[in-house]
């Protein structure tokens, strides 16, 4: 074989390779913008004994584990604001799944109120 021809195929080959690395990554990038995220409230309750507090673990653990069956990213975060000593529970999941995540939700906190977030930020 000529040494142009090899020369030429690795060209086209690398420029192939470029270009499909750079369609995954893009693809990957735009999935990640395609979160919604929610806030989840959830009425404040003092547990009356040790089965309450495993009862409400037990069904946070079934809400993740129907989520993550999705087999879609999805970001859990609980977070205490510099005002107020309330918990909140923000939600981000795919927008395609987002009424199928507000079905979980309810289904197993049925006094839960799930609300947009749209300027929510780590600052905030």
């Amino acid at each position: 074989m000529d040494p142009i021809n090899l020369v030429i195929g690795a060209l086209v080959a690398l420029f192939i390779a470029i270009v499909v690395v750079a369609w995954l990554f893009r693809k990957k990038s735009f999935d990640a913008l395609n979160l919604k995220v929610v806030s989840v409230q959830l009425p404040q309750t003092e547990a009356q004994n040790n089965r309450d507090f495993k009862e409400a673990i037990n069904k946070t653990e079934q809400l993740l584990t129907s989520l993550s069956s999705l087999k879609k990213p999805f970001v859990l975060e609980m977070a205490v604001h510099n005002v107020g000593a309330s918990i909140n529970f923000y939600l981000a999941v795919p927008r395609d799944v987002m009424e199928f995540t507000n079905q979980q939700i309810r289904g197993f906190f049925p006094d839960a109120k799930v609300s947009d977030a749209p300027d929510y930020t780590v600052f905030h």
